[in-house]
C-alpha cells in the first residue's frame, strides 16, 4: 500500500486524538536494534517532548554505541538489563507504539508479552513487508519509503505540520542513511531526498553525522573486520554469492560489542559477479543471519522460506537455531537451488 493511502486524514486524525488524550506513551522498537530502530522511536520523543507529551522509549537489548549523540539516547530504557521497569513503564502505558518491526513478536523474549498483554492502543508504524497489521488499532505500514524514520516524519508532518528542529532531524536523518547503506539501497524514492532537504533545512551536519555512524569505531571493531574479510568470507563465484561466519570465539576475540558487526554483510556485495551475500555470526544457542541482495533475488522470501525471517527485498534478517557448520550447510544449498530456478 503506498503512502498516500496509509495517511488517509480519519486514520491520522484518529491517530492524533489518542496521543493528545494520551498520558504516557511507550515507544518500543525489535531486538538488535540499528540506526533505524533507534533513530525512529527518538524522533518520535522528541517530537512528543516540543509537544508536551510523556513518552518514554523502550529496546529489547543494547543499541550500538555510535548512536549515544541522538537527543534523549540516554534515557532509552534497556529491558534485558532493566526488565521491572520496562514492564511496569508498559503497565502504565495508554498508547504503545511499534516502530520499525513488523510485529511485537520482533520485539523479542522480554517485550514481546508484556506489548501483548498491555491494555494500551497499540499502534504500529513499519516499513517492512507483510506487517501483521491484525495486532494493532492502528497501523501505518508501508514498504515504499527508505525507513520507519521517513515514514515517521511523513505522518507527523501530516499530523502537525513543520515537527522539525536540529535533534528530530538527525534523528530521522540518522535512520534514513543507515537503513540505506548511506543512500546505496533501498533509495530510489524521489521523495526520500525532498525529505533530506528539508532535514538539511532544519540543521541537519551531513559530514558530521556520517562521522559519528560510520567513523567512531573502536580499533578491536577495525580488527574484527579485517579478520572476518581475511579469515571468515567464502566467495562462490560460480553462483554468485558470498559470506562472512564469526563464531563466538572469534567474536571473544576481539571483544565484541553490540553494533560491531554492523555493515559488514554489504563488503561481501562489493566484489564482481557476487549478488547475494550473507553474515552469520554465532551467538548463545543461535545463529543470527544478516542477507543483502543487488539483484532481483529476493532475501525476504529466501530468509522466510528457509530460516523463519524476513525484512525487505535487498535487505533481510534471520535466525537459526542449529550449528554454525549446518547452518552454513543449509543456507548454501538452499541459495544455490534458489539461485538455479
Amino acid at each position: 500500500m503506498k503512502v498516500e493511502n496509509i495517511l488517509q486524514k480519519e486514520t491520522v486524525q484518529e491517530f492524533e486524538n489518542l496521543l493528545n488524550n494520551a498520558r504516557n506513551i511507550v515507544i518500543v522498537s525489535h531486538v538488535n536494534p540499528d540506526g533505524d530502530a533507534v533513530g525512529s522511536i527518538l524522533a518520535l520523543q522528541n517530537i512528543f517532548q516540543n509537544k508536551g507529551l510523556n513518552s518514554i522509549c523502550i529496546l529489547p537489548n543494547i543499541f550500538p554505541h555510535y548512536l549515544n549523540f541522538l537527543k534523549n539516547s540516554e534515557n532509552i530504557i534497556i529491558a534485558e538489563k532493566n526488565q521491572l521497569q520496562a514492564q511496569q513503564t508498559i503497565d502504565n502505558a495508554d498508547v504503545l507504539i511499534l516502530c520499525d518491526a513488523s510485529s511485537f513478536k520482533r520485539t523479542g523474549e522480554i517485550l514481546e508479552p508484556l506489548c501483548k498483554s498491555s491494555k494500551a492502543k497499540k499502534i504500529l508504524i513499519d516499513h517492512h513487508i507483510n506487517p501483521a497489521t491484525e495486532e494493532f488499532d492502528l497501523a501505518f505500514a508501508t514498504p515504499y519509503v527508505s525507513s520507519t524514520s521517513e515514514l515517521s516524519f511523513l505522518l507527523f508532518e501530516k499530523i502537525w505540520g513543520n515537527i522539525l528542529d536540529k535533534a528530530i532531524a538527525e534523528c530521522i536523518y540518522t535512520g534514513i542513511c543507515t537503513d540505506t547503506g548511506s543512500f546505496s539501497y533501498s533509495s530510489n524514492f524521489e521523495n526520500t531526498y525532498i525529505i533530506v532537504s528539508k532535514l538539511l533545512k532544519a540543521g541537519v551536519d551531513t559530514e558530521q553525522l556520517h562521522y559519528e555512524i560510520y567513523n567512531t569505531y573502536s580499533e578491536r571493531r577495525v580488527r574484527l573486520l579485517g579478520f572476518s574479510l581475511c579469515n571468515r568470507m567464502v566467495v562462490n563465484q560460480k553462483y554468485g554469492y558470498a559470506y562472512i561466519y564469526l563464531s563466538k570465539e572469534d567474536l571473544q576475540q576481539f571483544d565484541y560489542q553490540e553494533g560491531d558487526t554492523e555493515g559488514i554483510v554489504n563488503y561481501t556485495l562489493s566484489m564482481t559477479g557476487i549478488n547475494v551475500g550473507a553474515l552469520l555470526t554465532e551467538r548463545e544457542g543461535k545463529i543470527r543471519m544478516s542477507l543483502r541482495s543487488q539483484t532481483n533475488f529476493d532475501v525476504n522470501r529466501f530468509a522466510s522460506t528457509y530460516f523463519s525471517g524476513g525484512g525487505h527485498i535487498k535487505a533481510s534478517g534471520a535466525t537459526s537455531y542449529d550449528s554454525m557448520e549446518n547452518t552454513i550447510k543449509k543456507m548454501e544449498k538452499s541459495l544455490q537451488k534458489e539461485i538455479c530456478s
